[in-house]
């Protein structure tokens, strides 16, 4: 498919909350508690843990948020049904359209169905066939575009052009952010609520919507913590774009972490995350395989590798923090694609 490619407004480097807002780029501004409250009972308030094993094996003492116990299993839900219940509130379009390599998609197909829309997403073709089976699952349509960010943003326009859906985008969408940031919003206060508190966290990223919404959390909630978002080598955009100061794209490879392959951070996360002082943490291949295993092995959690990088994330920073959270953004992942990667640490 061919079209113009269709992307959401880009923002100043410098823009921080306010100055979205007063800018009117977006009607409102992202908020995690707000967005907690909206959603409700119909998301899973999943469980914070502990393993004294993975505590010893990693350093330190690391509280997992488990997402992948989440609806449609992956914290990408939140932020779906936020956004999508934004669309079907304002009551001007008939459906939603998404791209995705996976796991937004499915979200997105599912709160779609929640809310009674029509659902079209755009995912690369070489996306795995479980999270396509997974979207028809919810009665959304699938369409495979290319393999590159830009393939799925000429395919969203092209479905976009003289349709009456609106585009939950994965990456600047403030709904969407601020749902993904209430996973963080729970995870602080729940090990709040078991006497501790976390002075790191920590959250892989592929457009950076959940690190910005855990620095939306943090703040929120009055928490001094540092968070720190975590990518693939190669698919680094977030740290290559911390250290030049705006938003760049990067050439990106392949990797098992098929949901962090975003080759260009999200400007509206880039702005948010950046004002909020977030880090940047990269990985190996091998070291998210490493850390699929000790999730599985010694913390008993089922994870795709988007995920455990997360876990492969804190290996780097265990001497320096005493609390870490992670949020296991998710666990969809296909038997034989688990099989292999385990194989192979």
């Amino acid at each position: 498919m061919h079209g113009e490619i269709i992307r959401p407004p880009r923002l100043r480097t410098a823009d921080i909350l306010t100055d979205v807002t007063e800018a009117n780029l977006f009607p409102h501004p992202p908020d995690p508690v707000a967005a907690l409250a909206r959603l409700g009972a119909d998301i899973v308030t999943t469980p914070t843990i502990r393993s004294a094993a993975l505590d010893r094996l990693v350093g330190t003492r690391v509280w997992l948020k488990l997402e992948s116990l989440q609806h449609t299993g992956s914290y990408k839900y939140r932020g779906a049904l936020n956004a999508v219940r934004r669309v079907k509130e304002a009551g001007q379009h008939d459906g939603v359209l998404a791209q995705s390599t996976g796991n937004h998609g499915i979200a997105v197909a599912a709160a779609a169905q929640n809310a009674g829309l029509d659902a079209t997403i755009v995912l690369p073709e070489d996306v795995m066939a479980g999270k396509i089976a997974a979207i028809e699952g919810y009665g959304a349509k699938p369409v495979l575009a290319g393999h590159t960010l830009d393939d799925r943003y000429a395919a969203l326009a092209e479905l976009k052009a003289g349709s009456e859906s609106a585009v939950i985008e994965s990456f600047d969408n403030p709904d969407v952010l601020a749902g993904q940031g209430s996973a963080s919003l729970e995870l602080i206060g729940q090990v709040r609520d078991a006497g501790g508190e976390l002075d790191a966290l920590v959250i892989s990223v592929g457009g950076g919507s959940g690190l910005a919404g855990a620095c939306l959390a943090a703040r929120a909630t009055g928490a001094e913590l540092t968070a720190y978002g975590v990518e693939p080598v190669g698919c680094d955009s977030w740290a290559e774009s911390s250290k030049a100061g705006e938003p760049v794209t990067v050439k990106g490879r392949a990797s098992i972490a098929d949901g962090l392959r975003p080759t260009r951070v999200g400007d509206l996360p880039f702005a948010i995350a950046s004002e909020a002082g977030a880090r940047s943490l990269v990985v190996e291949d091998d070291q998210i395989a490493l850390a699929m295993r000790d999730l599985m092995v010694h913390g008993k959690v089922l994870s795709e590798p988007s995920a455990a990088a997360g876990l492969a994330g804190v290996r780097q920073i265990a001497e320096e923090y005493d609390d870490i959270g992670v949020v296991v953004t998710g666990g969809n992942i296909d038997p034989a694609v688990l099989v292999s990667i385990l194989a192979t640490v």
